[in-house]
C-alpha cells in the first residue's frame, strides 16, 4: 500500500499500516508496535479491512494485502 494513497485514512489507520510488517502478524504485536491504545488499533484494523488494505486471519492474526 502506497502511503500517498492513504490521504482519506485516519491517523491511527496510517500508523497501524506503517507499523505492520510484511507477512502475517499477531494482533497483539501490532498493538505493541503501534504505540496507540488497543481499542484504537482494533478500530483501525476493522476500517482497514473494510477498505481492503488488510485481511483478518484465524488466531488473531492479520496480513497486509
Amino acid at each position: 500500500i502506497d502511503l500517498e494513497t492513504t490521504a482519506d485514512f485516519s491517523d491511527d489507520e496510517r500508523t497501524v499500516l506503517q507499523k505492520m510488517k510484511a507477512g502475517e502478524q499477531n494482533v497483539d504485536d501490532v498493538i505493541a508496535d503501534s504505540g496507540i491504545s488497543p481499542a484504537a488499533v482494533l478500530a483501525a484494523l476493522t476500517m482497514l479491512e473494510i477498505k481492503g488494505c488488510v485481511q483478518t486471519l484465524p488466531g488473531r492474526r492479520v496480513i497486509k494485502k
